[in-house]
């Protein structure tokens, strides 16, 4: 991301960022061959997201996007309401470990319960990643109508709890002294199924894949919705709203605010010190992947930042495959158009 902001304000020509969600660029004709075709949501194999990026006549960059392809497990609802203890659930109540109290964050007001994960139903998925196929992720967060995640103050706005003995936990519920920050989602049981992703439409790479090319990149956004909600996951692509998240989450890790620190280096390339550092952040960010995604679903009565966002917890690879959950770093984005 700072190289092409670097660029973007070093250009004396117009600005390379693509139109997005414009698709009146595109003759009536095309737009409408366009929408009545499948989506990346609606394939699985890798073979049939080559398939459909042909569909989309997009074959010139066929093998750059599918360089980009990637693995991930979609959490589908599955029944409302509260499934047997320990089971995986979005929304509604956890069941912690026994003692433990539930978590809170500034001003010591308790966080949101967001997400139950059951790593033991995750064992028989075939995806080509390493973490611990066993314990439960506990997942919470701050509900309110901000978004967080670019500075070091924002650690209290979340929560991972991880816990290898799923056997000594129960239902907890929280007091009933609940304010803005505090809401009590409804409740599903889930089921998971593996696919294979492309990056979201707004992500860096899009970006500058089709700079200056905004009818191919109206095709891509099409292919790959950007702001299609109620798109929950683990693992894969990070469908981002605005831009990358891995970075953010480099620069936090290593103790600088991202948009008050690191944005402001991004446009002094002159200093070799903020040149390094930048290069550094962008090489490392790559360790970064992402853990949960939950998305805005009115099933779930979410509507994150209230404008349809969606809230990334992220994790290092060599964290994740060592089952040290202490470093999760996590990131709300809006819905901006």
């Amino acid at each position: 991301m700072f190289h092409f902001i670097s660029k973007l304000f070093q250009s004396n020509s117009q600005p390379l960022i693509p139109q997005q969600s414009n698709n009146n660029d595109l003759n009536d004709n095309l737009a409408k061959k366009y929408k009545s075709l499948p989506t990346i949501d609606d394939v699985t194999t890798i073979d049939e997201v080559k398939e459909l990026i042909k569909q989309y006549d997009l074959d010139n960059y066929l093998d750059a996007l599918l360089g980009q392809i990637k693995s991930e497990i979609i959490i589908r609802l599955d029944k409302e309401g509260r499934g047997r203890i320990g089971s995986s659930r979005l929304g509604g109540y956890p069941d912690l470990p026994m003692g433990m109290d539930w978590p809170k964050g500034d001003w010591n007001r308790p966080l949101s319960f967001v997400a139950q994960i059951n790593l033991e139903e995750l064992r028989d998925i075939q995806i080509d990643i390493n973490f611990p196929r066993y314990g439960i992720l506990y997942f919470f967060a701050e509900y309110g109508n901000e978004d967080f995640g670019t500075k070091k103050s924002h650690s209290k706005k979340f929560r991972v709890i991880y816990t290898n003995d799923p056997k000594n936990t129960s239902p907890f519920y929280p007091n009933s002294n609940q304010d803005k920050h505090f809401q009590i989602f409804k409740e599903y049981s889930v089921n998971f199924r593996t696919k294979h992703g492309l990056p979201s439409s707004s992500s860096d790479f899009i970006f500058n894949l089709f700079a200056e090319k905004h009818n191919d990149h109206n095709r891509y956004e099409l292919m790959v919705p950007r702001g299609k909600n109620n798109y929950h996951k683990m693992f894969g692509h990070p469908s981002v709203l605005q831009s990358d998240i891995e970075e953010i989450c480099e620069a936090i890790y290593r103790g600088y605010d991202y948009d008050n620190d690191l944005l402001w280096r991004s446009f002094n390339y002159h200093d070799k010190y903020d040149q390094e550092l930048v290069n550094s952040i962008e090489s490392e960010a790559k360790n970064w992947i992402l853990l949960l995604q939950v998305d805005s679903d009115p099933r779930l009565n979410i509507n994150w930042s209230d404008n349809s966002g969606r809230t990334f917890y992220c994790i290092r690879r060599q964290d994740l495959e060592k089952g040290d959950f202490s470093h999760v770093w996590c990131v709300q984005q809006p819905l901006f158009y």
